[in-house]
């Protein structure tokens, strides 16, 4: 690395080597594949985030809902057998889901997405925008 004096200063600043243009179209590429990555994720969180939180918030709304319900005669009967067949949790592909889960799944999406997107900016700060 050669240094060049300033007339005038004392310090020495280190002059840029010119970027080939295979190592620019090595970043490039780099960046391209990450960033590709990056944008599924962000894309999958954001299609899901919604899906769960909604899903979510009427499976715990249901309950609640019926629960609030005050019928009498026969129309109590049936609604209290409707109560029992509303699940608290299920069982799918080997991991219990319930209500809160969801949500909570719905809000991971959320932060998935807001971690994407900054990398993805963050990526394309350093590997694309040189001075």
């Amino acid at each position: 690395m050669s240094y060049s004096r300033v007339e005038g200063r004392d310090d020495a600043e280190p002059q840029r080597m010119p970027l080939s243009w295979l190592t620019r179209a090595a970043g490039i590429v780099v960046w391209a594949v990450i960033n590709a990555a990056i944008l599924f994720a962000e894309q999958l969180a954001e299609l899901l985030a919604p899906l769960l939180l909604l899903a979510g918030a009427i499976w715990w709304a249901i309950p609640r809902g019926l629960d609030a319900l005050k019928l009498d005669g026969p129309a109590n009967d049936i609604l209290q057998q409707v109560r029992a067949h509303v699940p608290s949790e299920i069982f799918v592909s080997g991991s219990y889901y319930s209500a809160h889960t969801l949500i909570w799944d719905g809000l991971w999406c959320i932060a998935v997405v807001a971690i994407c997107r900054t990398l993805s900016n963050l990526l394309t700060n350093l590997l694309l925008e040189r001075p």
